[in-house]
């Protein structure tokens, strides 16, 4: 129980302590069109932001929205201020296509500019679901590729529609003979095709700000108070410590985690089940986990579900374990995992459902 009550402290007392915002060198665009430079707080954002944070040469903090600035810019990437009209989809069933529009004001992430061609990456906050926004000489116009549900001689379908390929076919048809393909609906794809069609136009320099998004890969160290290899008989929980990688996926999904762990947990004791004597030993645990982190900004509640593998001095057995925990710039986390025992025991006084574990993972991430 003191191990436990020391972890929660711990945690209690390190947030604060991390939380110190880091603001990343960038600037502001205001209304008026002139570059304030300063810092930005850089949340990478997995939607589209609704605002931001940013400190003037002076030090003073402000929160910034849409209708405050025209542009910000920071860790290479370029957000500007867009009044967009954006496809609706009911959850319902239709005749023909939806061509319901609605206008959002929003930050929108700039992914690509040649001559008079912007392209642009939008994901609004609820959805998971990346649009792409094109450019030129006017208001920006979404590229379709959506699925919805069509009533069709009484039966229900799910109807594909992928108008962004006539849509970009009919952008680039002042360049007779091109005949590039769109790979698929994806900044990647289309910054690619944009990038023949500008070659082939010879329209000069372009703009490229696409980053790649890839698989973050991060370490950690763990420490944890548990039950599962303790000594049941005396109540008393076992301190465990070990490594974890972490796996968070690209953008759209990069609040899915998926964790591979090792743990120790060192002066366990069993019962040798041939002659009944108490023995100590050291137990070792590999630990596998899906989970997902909820919301978004610098602290974010999570859940996982896990599967492990535990040997003791004498015996193996396999463990389901949920979990919910809190994180911090997915770097501190403290979470509580529930153990179910549903094969094997390490101690002869195993149960289905034990006992709680506290623990205490603190991450590097590599990008």
């Amino acid at each position: 129980m003191k191990r436990q009550l020391f972890l929660f402290l711990f945690a209690l007392f390190a947030f604060p302590t991390l939380a110190q915002e880091r603001y990343k060198p960038g600037y502001i665009v205001s209304l008026n069109g002139d570059t304030l430079k300063g810092h930005l707080l850089y949340e990478d954002w997995e939607h589209s932001p609704v605002e931001v944070r940013f400190k003037n040469p002076d030090g003073e903090a402000k929160t910034l929205t849409p209708t405050d600035i025209k542009a910000f810019f920071v860790e290479k990437e370029n957000y500007e201020t867009l009044n967009a009209r954006i496809l609706q989809i009911a959850d319902m069933a239709y005749a023909t296509p939806p061509q319901h529009y609605e206008m959002f004001r929003l930050f929108s992430r700039r992914m690509w500019k040649g001559g008079d061609i912007t392209l642009y990456l939008v994901q609004i906050d609820g959805e998971n679901k990346q649009r792409l926004l094109i450019q030129r000489d006017g208001e920006p116009m979404e590229l379709n590729y959506f699925r919805y549900k069509r009533m069709i001689n009484g039966k229900l379908y799910y109807q594909e529609v992928s108008e962004y390929q006539d849509q970009l076919a009919t952008l680039t048809s002042d360049v007779p003979g091109f005949s590039a393909k769109v790979k698929g609906y994806s900044p990647e794809s289309v910054v690619a095709y944009l990038e023949a069609y500008a070659l082939a136009r010879n329209s000069g320099t372009t703009s490229g700000l696409l980053k790649r998004e890839k698989t973050r890969f991060a370490v950690g160290l763990g420490a944890g108070a548990e039950m599962l290899n303790s000594d049941f008989a005396s109540g008393k929980p076992k301190l465990s410590v070990g490594l974890t990688a972490r796996l968070n996926f690209p953008r759209a999904f990069y609040n899915t985690f998926l964790k591979v762990s090792y743990f120790v947990t060192p002066g366990i004791t069993t019962i040798n089940g041939y002659n009944g004597r108490i023995e100590t030993g050291t137990g070792r645990a590999a630990e596998i986990t899906f989970g997902r982190y909820i919301g978004r900004g610098n602290i974010q509640p999570f859940w996982n579900i896990g599967l492990g593998a535990y040997s003791g001095n004498m015996s193996v057995s396999g463990v389901i374990f949920p979990a919910l925990g809190i994180a911090y710039k997915k770097s501190l986390e403290i979470d509580v995992s529930h153990f179910i025992n549903f094969w094997g025991g390490t101690t002869e006084n195993s149960r289905f459902f034990m006992p709680a574990r506290v623990a205490v993972h603190y991450y590097y991430s590599f990008k």
